[in-house]
């Protein structure tokens, strides 16, 4: 018997500063399923990401204050009657997540993007939809919704430009100041496995960006060859019909 796989996709819409869910966080029934029921994370903080503080009496009212910042505040830490909102949580940026005594921090688990990531497992950078200048990868390993990374990530296919790559590394690059996209001259440099996607790449200006901020471009890569290209960015489930 015949195995058919089929893609079922969520778009995800590409701004020019960031990439952001299609879901409408400005709806006032958005739902959220904090942490103020369970215990916080005791002497632990995020360091350099708190946008917003209050002197608040109670946890929940730093809770009610992230959750009305809707898309911004991604979690929240107490010090005492200080509340301080984070526009990044200990999952996005891991690296800014220290012991820090007295304070207390605390997730901000929203209901929108518990629901997409829980049930998409695939994401897909695309052109058009054909497999010339298209990615793929799995959510575990490019959480692009959360992730903020410069290096080497695993793809299940790249294709930049007519070269590709299966099963294989090549660069991620999304942070504070860059949205998701890959660079296809500096990605070799820094050791990624997907190599011939250099031939051809142009260099100036940092390096030839593909799927994303479009610093320098290069008319052979689809994403950029007109003023009318596009890039699409997608959360899937792969679904399999015997």
């Amino acid at each position: 018997m015949t195995l058919a796989n089929y893609f079922l996709f969520v778009s995800i819409f590409l701004d020019i500063c960031s990439l952001k869910l299609a879901a409408d966080c400005q709806k006032g029934c958005e739902q959220s399923r904090g942490s103020i029921g369970k215990a916080g994370m005791k002497n632990l903080a995020m360091q350099g990401h708190s946008f917003r503080n209050y002197t608040l009496s109670k946890p929940y009212d730093c809770h009610v204050k992230c959750f009305e910042e809707k898309c911004k505040c991604q979690a929240y830490q107490i010090r005492e009657n200080r509340c301080e909102l984070l526009d990044e949580d200990r999952f996005s940026a891991p690296e800014d997540f220290f012991k820090e005594k007295g304070y207390t921090y605390y997730d901000m688990n929203r209901e929108y993007v518990n629901q997409v990531t829980s049930e998409s497992n695939i994401q897909c950078a695309e052109v058009s939809y054909y497999l010339r200048d298209y990615l793929r990868a799995k959510l575990n390993d490019i959480d692009v919704m959360r992730l903020n990374f410069d290096g080497c990530k695993k793809y299940e296919f790249i294709s930049i430009r007519g070269y590709n790559c299966s099963n294989c590394t090549a660069q991620f690059v999304q942070t504070d100041n860059w949205h998701a996209h890959t660079d296809s001259f500096w990605g070799p440099k820094i050791g990624c496995q997907f190599t011939s996607q250099s031939t051809g790449a142009v260099r100036l200006l940092g390096g030839e960006d593909n799927f994303g901020w479009y610093q320098t471009v290069n008319p052979a890569h689809r994403c950029t060859s007109s003023n009318d290209s596009t890039t699409q960015w997608w959360l899937g489930v792969l679904i399999r019909r015997h």
